[in-house]
């Protein structure tokens, strides 16, 4: 499990990175979206901790992506 701490201590995320990346992963089979439209679903979270999530799940093979929009969504033949 990974979470973000600041360097005075205190701990600024809602979700371990782990578990935003799952929640992002479900947004996404729910339908394609662009980046900037997960930063918007997720305003509570601090950015760096969506990059990490979104690193992960890239990093993991499990984003897709429409050829004609560019929207990403998940890629169900690993998201199983």
């Amino acid at each position: 499990m990974i979470t973000a701490v600041a360097s005075w201590g205190y701990e600024l995320m809602q979700m371990t990175v782990d578990e935003l990346a799952k929640s992002i992963l479900e947004r996404l089979r729910q339908g394609p979206v662009h980046f900037e439209d997960i930063l918007q679903e997720f305003p509570d979270e601090p950015y760096q901790a969506l990059l990490r999530s979104w690193g992960w799940l890239r990093e993991e093979g499990l984003l897709g992506r429409e050829l004609e929009t560019g929207r990403y969504v998940a890629n169900e033949e690993k998201a199983q």
